[in-house]
């Protein structure tokens, strides 16, 4: 996608810009002390949110629609450990998302 500044971009999501002066870095400090962070940093999952990129002036930036994951191995550890507990209704919920995403990713 074209954006045009301003704009703040997560830097695994910006692929590059064009007649734009350098961004400037953007570090939030309430993103890595918050809860969510905290939870996700145990198991090893990092957002990339905390660090972005801000676009001023004129210009264009390009930015990829989704942000690929790097390392989801954590995550479906993480995942895969609370299974025995999920209800078959539950499962039946979880596979339907699942199908969902993967016929998405076909």
């Amino acid at each position: 996608m074209f954006v045009e500044p301003p704009v703040r971009v997560d830097p695994e999501a910006m692929v590059g810009w064009a007649d734009c002066p350098s961004p400037s870095h953007h570090y939030d400090q309430t993103w890595v002390t918050g809860l969510l962070q905290a939870a996700a940093s145990r198991v090893g999952v990092r957002s990339g949110e905390e660090q972005q990129f801000d676009f001023t002036g004129a210009g264009t930036v390009l930015v990829q629609s989704s942000e690929k994951v790097i390392d989801d191995s954590a995550v479906v550890r993480s995942i895969t450990g609370q299974l025995p507990g999920v209800s078959v209704a539950g499962l039946q919920q979880i596979n339907s998302h699942l199908q969902s995403q993967m016929s998405q990713h076909q």
